[in-house]
């Protein structure tokens, strides 16, 4: 696995609501959840190979490395 710093927003749909701050220390890294998705800056782990549904849902997100 990899780490990588990352900074983009996942939509999740029109029937989610969420509001919120989610902090992680061991990958530095914090969420920003907002109705109808969330704002991700910081680091994350990623595997060598994408996951089985990326292709299905990778249109929901945007910005710097947002897999």
């Amino acid at each position: 696995m990899k780490r990588k710093f990352v900074a983009y927003y996942w939509f999740v749909g029109w029937e989610a609501i969420s509001l919120g701050i989610s902090i992680d220390v061991s990958l530095p890294n914090f969420e920003i959840h907002l109705p109808t998705g969330f704002i991700r800056i910081g680091w994350v782990k990623v595997a060598d190979s994408e996951p089985l549904n990326w292709r299905a849902v990778k249109s929901r997100g945007f910005g710097l490395q947002e897999r």
